[in-house]
């Protein structure tokens, strides 16, 4: 993490900004306005666009030690993603070119690590999580707190048992501290404790490591570290950028052709703890809420796993909800009936909106 001047010019502009405790995104673009995300939604903050070079200069001063961003970004592939620390608060950054202007995109991370309890999530989350071996998927969209839901699973770990926890992460978000278990967070990038997941996964496969947060699974060999990570003995823990329980099994039997697909959805049939599929919304009295879908592999859905037969596994989920098995529209359903959400909010982002009975 790149700890930020506190007196630099756009320093001064983004405490200005983070005086509000909702926000949760910063969007800044060369000579264009500075837009945010917080619980009234996603707007512009403040009435003027920024000043010239004072984009530019805070990347070239805080992030890219006196280099031009431009040429640093060019060696990058045109993007770059860095960790930053102002004050007490840690984001994500994101930088690129559009348009030939700069653009930084920050997310804040929050400021302390939400315990399960807080989530409102489901218990059998947790209980399907807590299994000592095997294989816990969390997936969903950008902005659908993911990660958040399984830093909260390391931070119960680490509360009620005696573990070695390994995550690797790009950047690291929230910072664990050792209570009952030994937490180890390896920073994934160039010039960081580990140059690639790849990496990283390849060396806690060699360690006595009892769960590993692995990051995002991005492609077959991210996945197949995953697989043979939970053989070895370990809970392995990833989230999948996908939206519902059936397109995350889809999207691991895609990385894969042929012997290789086979032999991946043999090993994710057998391993396989649990999926999640979360969105995420705001309730009415602007909190943040979290609908998920839940995937409990029973027999049934194991088989099919390993026999890629992806209907079955929604029709699986649809005709036995007693399994522990839940919909996204059920969850979101039962959010409307406690009066949280409305029902057009939850058909906004139900992918079945016409099936959705309240």
């Amino acid at each position: 993490m790149t700890t930020i001047n506190l007196e630099n010019p756009l320093s001064l502009i983004l405490q200005d900004i983070l005086k509000d405790p909702s926000v949760t995104d910063i969007e800044l673009q060369e000579f264009s306005s500075i837009w945010i995300r917080n619980e009234n939604g996603f707007g512009r903050w403040g009435a003027e666009p920024l000043a010239f070079n004072v984009l530019k200069e805070f990347l070239s001063s805080q992030i890219y030690g006196g280099n031009k961003p431009e040429e640093a970004l060019s060696h990058k592939g045109g993007s770059d993603d860095a960790g930053i620390v102002l004050g007490q608060t840690r984001m994500r950054a994101t930088i690129y070119v559009a348009g030939g202007l700069l653009n930084l995109i920050l997310r804040v991370h929050p400021k302390r690590i939400l315990q399960f309890e807080e989530l409102g999530l489901p218990s059998q989350i947790l209980e399907y999580a807590m299994r000592p071996v095997g294989i816990n998927l969390v997936t969903g969209g950008l902005n659908s707190g993911k990660s958040t839901t399984l830093h909260s699973i390391i931070d119960y770990l680490n509360r009620t048992q005696a573990l070695n926890i390994l995550t690797l992460e790009d950047p690291i978000e929230p910072k664990h501290v050792d209570i009952k278990s030994r937490v180890i967070q390896r920073e994934v990038g160039e010039g960081k404790d580990c140059i690639s997941f790849e990496k990283g996964l390849e060396a806690a496969l060699r360690s006595d490591i009892n769960v590993l947060l692995g990051g995002e699974i991005r492609n077959a060999q991210t996945m197949a570290f995953m697989i043979e990570a939970a053989r070895t003995g370990q809970l392995s823990m990833a989230t999948v950028h996908t939206n519902g329980a059936m397109e995350t099994v889809s999207r691991v039997a895609g990385f894969f052709e042929g012997a290789n697909r086979e032999a991946a959805l043999q090993g994710l049939s057998e391993l396989l703890n649990i999926v999640v599929s979360q969105v995420r919304l705001r309730d009415k009295d602007k909190k943040v809420v979290i609908a998920c879908e839940i995937l409990i592999p029973t027999p049934a859905i194991r088989n099919a796993i390993k026999e890629n037969k992806m209907n079955t596994i929604y029709q699986e989920m649809m005709g036995n909800p007693s399994h522990g098995h839940v919909l996204l529209n059920s969850s979101l359903a039962k959010l409307v009936l406690e009066d949280r959400i409305t029902l057009e909010q939850a058909k906004s982002v139900s992918r079945n909106p016409h099936d959705l009975i309240v």
